[in-house]
């Protein structure tokens, strides 16, 4: 073995393409040869940069034997300019660690032309383990395309990379270049590798993934065995994942996996989580090369979740998103074996999701099932705005998972969505083979308001031979306003969902919206004469096939159903129409309101029967009062239902 290298100074600077080696070299060693280790002490700052400056303690290519360690103690330290750190066996043996002490900043920086990195791999030659990276320091900086990286190319099992920062950590690609080498903090198996690698464990005050930065565990073997790290992020006051490299890449901060192997969870303990402006937080799995599952996602935010905002690149846009998927990698849908994807779960005190932010759990083509999706919000649940989804669905054959929410106050506003869904929609306007959606549980102890047209709360099969889901809902009060509605629908050949509501104080429906099913102004509709649509506040059940809508049921204090608005379980095909059960203290219905249940009412066919309408059945504790407003049962072509009212 050789000995080790030891350097003390104030300042200790390795620049011009300087090196700095250790380690065994080609053809050299034996299976008891260990190298030395190579440990560099500045009182002040280390800096190793300018083209290529490298210090490296390697097992290569033909040697064997095992490698030492590298260690840098310092004040700062910065490797800039293309300035290199490795310890990694490319050959028979092991290789040692990475070990980084810095009591104020660590920077790493790449230029136009040179890439800064600290690796600590398994090469395509490699047959030995590699033992981690350490970084310990105040604040941490990894810019420009600059790279930490522990790599499985072949056989042997990679080492952990830890990070203890105890300011902050910013991960930062570059706003302006298309450069598709991004910085990064990568824990990964490649292709045909063996091994598995190591986790990936960050500690820090504040954490900053932005213009294309990444933290990644990901599996691209197809081998069983090769699987990613787990990554546990712990940031005591905030993580911030945001915008996207150029015009191509978002910034993330995942695990991943082609299916070969099974992907690794991804664990977040924070103060407040915000994905703004195109950052994506996801746990997946492609299911292209096996049945490997998803990781979970689990998120502890004390204070807060925020997802809001999006990129736009032409015609591309990039949203926000938090989300466990199968079936889909890399913003590509690819699935094709029956891989389950893994579960996603968030709790915090409030979570808002706003400006077409996502927050779901999905299975895509033919993938397995998708995973659960639980809120727990202690405080209050706040989604905004019209492409803002908080959602578990399938748009293939596995089924979608559940969606369980636990808060206190939950708001869905301005057409935004909260769904489980079976959708294969598509031009030819076929239904095709699909999954079932998944239950809606909701429990919110003071209030639901859902405000605004086509704002729900909403299960539904759309083009698909799956079943929609159920909806149960429990809170204080219910609110349903201005064209919003809670539904579950089914338009494919599945069957429709139940919807049960206990609200203990009140329910409320009313009003309706309008709008013209095209992007203009209602003073140009006006002029051209194009006819307003009229949204009404609704619950309901609706089917448009031969299986049955679901069945409505309410247990509520006060009922106030008015200005139009309606509780209805129609259909509009060969299925019966659902029934609707209403336990009430008093019920008032006003100004047009209405409680129905119809069979074939948009539409008469001469050639075909539809099915007969469900029943209507009111019990009212105390009083009930309707002016101006209808409680009816009808149908063009087959039975009306019964109504009983006491």
């Amino acid at each position: 073995g050789g000995g080790d290298i030891a350097i003390n100074a104030r300042n200790l600077d390795i620049l011009q393409g300087s090196r700095l080696l250790a380690g065994i070299w080609l053809g050299l060693g034996t299976s008891e040869t260990v190298a030395g280790d190579i440990t560099l002490n500045a009182t002040e700052k280390i800096t190793i940069a300018n083209p290529t400056s490298r210090v490296y303690n390697d097992v290569t290519p033909g040697a064997v034997g095992n490698s030492g360690d590298i260690n840098l103690i310092g004040k700062s330290i910065e490797i800039n300019d293309g300035g290199r750190i490795s310890a990694s066996t490319f050959g028979k043996g092991n290789a040692g660690s990475i070990n980084i002490f810095s009591r104020d900043a660590v920077s790493i920086k790449s230029n136009e032309s040179n890439i800064s990195f600290i690796i600590n791999n398994i090469g395509s030659e490699g047959t030995g383990d590699t033992s981690g990276i350490n970084i310990n320091t105040g604040s941490l900086f990894v810019n420009n395309g600059a790279q930490i990286q522990s790599f499985v190319f072949e056989e042997g099992n990679s080492g952990n990379i830890e990070i203890n920062a105890s300011d902050s950590i910013e991960v930062v690609g570059d706003l302006d270049t298309n450069n598709i080498i991004l910085s990064k903090i990568a824990s990964q198996v490649q292709r045909n590798a063996t091994g598995k690698a190591g986790n990936l464990l960050i500690n820090t005050g504040r954490l900053t993934v932005k213009d294309g930065g990444q933290i990644q565990a990901t599996t691209f073997s197809e081998v069983s065995t090769a699987k990613s790290g787990t990554i546990n992020v712990n940031a005591s006051e905030s993580i911030e994942i945001s915008g996207k490299n150029g015009d191509t890449i978002p910034s993330r901060l995942f695990t991943g996996t082609y299916g070969g192997a099974d992907g690794s969870d991804l664990n977040i303990n924070t103060g407040k989580l915000s994905i703004l402006n195109g950052g994506v937080v996801s746990a997946s799995t492609a299911a292209w090369l096996g049945e490997g599952r998803g990781g979970n996602l689990t998120v502890n935010a004390k204070d807060s979740v925020e997802i809001s905002g999006f990129s736009q690149n032409g015609n591309n846009t990039f949203l926000s998103i938090l989300a466990a998927e199968t079936g889909r990698l890399f913003n590509q849908n690819v699935g094709r074996n029956p891989a389950p994807g893994g579960n996603l779960t968030i709790n915090t005190r409030k979570l808002n999701i706003s400006n077409n932010g996502r927050v779901s759990t999905e299975s895509y083509i033919s993938a397995g099932r998708g995973g659960d999706l639980t809120v727990n919000a202690t405080d209050s649940m706040d989604i905004v705005g019209s492409n803002s989804r908080l959602s578990s669905r399938t748009n293939g054959r596995g089924d979608a998972g559940n969606l369980k929410i636990r808060t206190q106050k939950l708001a869905i506003r301005e057409g935004a969505e909260v769904s489980s869904s079976s959708s294969l929609q598509n031009e030819d306007l076929l239904i095709r083979r699909g999954g079932n959606a998944g239950t809606v549980d909701v429990d919110a102890t003071e209030s639901v308001e859902l405000t605004g047209l086509f704002s729900g709360l909403v299960s539904f099969s759309l083009f698909s031979t799956g079943d929609a889901g159920r909806i149960k809902l429990n809170t204080g009060r219910l609110l349903i306003r201005d064209g919003a509605s809670i539904s579950t629908n089914s338009l494919g050949t599945g069957k429709g969902g139940d919807i049960e509501i206990n609200a203990t104080d009140f329910t409320e429906i009313s009003g309706s919206d309008s709008y013209f099913g095209s992007d203009i102004s209602p003073a140009l509709a006006e002029e051209t004469g194009l006819e307003q649509v009229i949204e009404k506040s609704n619950l309901s059940a609706l089917t448009g096939t031969n299986e049955d809508a679901g069945n409505i049921i309410i247990n509520t204090g006060r009922l106030l159903l008015k200005d139009e608005g309606e509780i209805r379980a129609n259909t509009n095909d060969e299925g019966r129409g659902g029934n609707i059960n209403v336990q009430v203290d008093s019920a008032f219905l006003d100004n047009n309101a209405s409680i129905n249940s119809n069979s074939g009412i948009t539409r008469i066919d001469p050639e075909r029967k539809f099915g007969d309408a469900g029943n209507i059945s009111i019990n009212v504790r105390d009083n009930l009062t309707a002016r101006d407003s209808t409680i009816s049962t009808t149908s063009q072509q087959s039975s009306g239902g019964a109504i009983n009212i006491t």
